[in-house]
């Protein structure tokens, strides 16, 4: 359980799942391409956005280009060198929350060929329905992943690299009890991606 809670630390799992070498910004594993004179923005929202960005200033350093995190009132402290914070009302909506989020398309817009976006969106959750129930070995229709999914499977010494390798999600999400079971739907033209922001977690 201890293990589990430290895994799941939001400062802690950034500095654990983001390296930036010579050759781009490694993500869990994932290298991600970076021009010599590349950047990285970082956009955000969410409570435990702070403590990601926090991390995310020390990995990035000088490479940190554009940024802008929004957060619930009270939450704002300590985002670190060059990362922008701004505060917003929750669960009602405040004129400078609403400033905040049309902002976001900006920076991202403002991005180079060499540069890279990074999004922290803690309390984000992403359901996909890819099959019809009856087109592989198991009854699974897809599967769900939220913020907690990697450092979950950390933290039982589950490398998902591994299991992408195999082509063997189910496996992986199965350990983590995040299949979505249906059966046979009878439907397969009609695959379903579904995405959300959890209220608890704004």
């Amino acid at each position: 359980m201890d293990a589990a809670v430290r895994a799941a630390d939001p400062e802690a799992a950034v500095k654990a799942s983001i390296e930036l070498g010579p050759e781009g910004l490694t993500l869990a594993g994932w290298l991600h391409g970076l021009s010599e004179t590349g950047r990285v923005h970082l956009i955000g929202a969410g409570k435990a956005a702070v403590s990601m960005g926090r991390a995310c200033s020390q990995i990035l350093g000088d490479r940190l280009g554009l940024s802008l995190l929004v957060v619930k009132d009270g939450y704002g402290g300590g985002g670190g060198p060059g990362v922008t914070v701004v505060e917003a009302g929750h669960p009602l909506p405040t004129e400078g929350g609403v400033a905040a989020a049309r902002q976001i398309p900006d920076i991202v817009t403002a991005s180079g060929a060499g540069d890279l976006v990074l999004a922290e969106c803690p309390g984000a959750i992403v359901a996909g329905f890819a099959t019809d129930g009856s087109g592989g070995t198991t009854g699974a229709a897809g599967a769900f992943a939220d913020s907690s999914t990697h450092a979950r499977a950390t933290a039982i010494s589950m490398a998902w690299q591994d299991y992408l390798d195999r082509n063997d999600s189910y496996s992986y999400f199965h350990a983590l009890g995040d299949i979505i079971n249906t059966g046979p739907t009878m439907t397969n033209a009609g695959d379903l991606y579904l995405g959300a922001l959890l209220q608890d977690q704004l």
